[in-house]
């Protein structure tokens, strides 16, 4: 999965969500490689709750959240100011 490589910029509404199989904290980590603009990162567990919020730099080797998670949201940085740890989310299929 190539993700948000080789992007200079993302839209305003533009997102990505990476799904694992279960909630992990090695599994669920991220690198920046090939990123050139930096990303609003939310890691999610499997009941829906934020469990690590950052701004992600590019080319920066590796974040991880520092409990396990099984879903990643990476999106705008905008985005970082609308979303706290604990907060709950919800899917919806556009």
């Amino acid at each position: 999965m190539i993700g948000f490589q080789f992007r200079r910029r993302l839209k305003p509404d533009e997102a990505l969500i990476l799904v694992h199989n279960k909630d992990t904290i090695g599994g669920s980590s991220i690198h920046m490689f090939f990123v050139f603009t930096s990303l609003a990162v939310v890691w999610i567990n499997s009941q829906g709750r934020a469990t690590h919020v950052l701004l992600a730099r590019p080319w920066r080797p590796h974040y991880a959240s520092p409990t396990p998670a099984c879903y990643v949201l990476e999106t705008s940085p905008d985005f970082i100011e609308r979303i706290s740890v604990g907060d709950e989310l919800d899917f919806i299929p556009r």
